[in-house]
């Protein structure tokens, strides 16, 4: 998704593709997801929160990147598996837009 050359555009292409896909196919499987919620938001500032973390603490921006991506992945394998809320992608698309806009800042 994110390439480490500092290539800025092609970082926010790949995101916005990432993006349609996954609102693509939530919308083949519909689920009980409003688009906004308080959830959501808990999502985008944490997720902003763990990149600006990591790259203050001396880490890449690649690195944040994956680092944030992955604790929002984590977070949403556990809904799915121990929680049994569901695996949710619209959770996901506020993860990427709390990193986007946490390195455009």
């Amino acid at each position: 998704m994110f390439s480490g050359t500092g290539d800025r555009s092609f970082t926010v292409r790949s995101a916005v593709n990432i993006l349609i896909s996954i609102v693509f196919f939530s919308s083949i499987f519909p689920m009980k997801d409003p688009w906004f919620a308080r959830d959501k938001a808990l999502h985008f500032s944490v997720s902003f929160t763990i990149y600006n973390f990591t790259c203050v603490n001396g880490g890449s921006k690649e690195t944040s990147r994956y680092m944030t991506l992955s604790a929002g992945l984590i977070k949403e394998i556990v809904d799915l598996t121990i929680r049994k809320t569901g695996f949710s992608y619209r959770d996901l698309i506020y993860d990427i837009l709390g990193i986007l806009v946490a390195e455009a800042t």
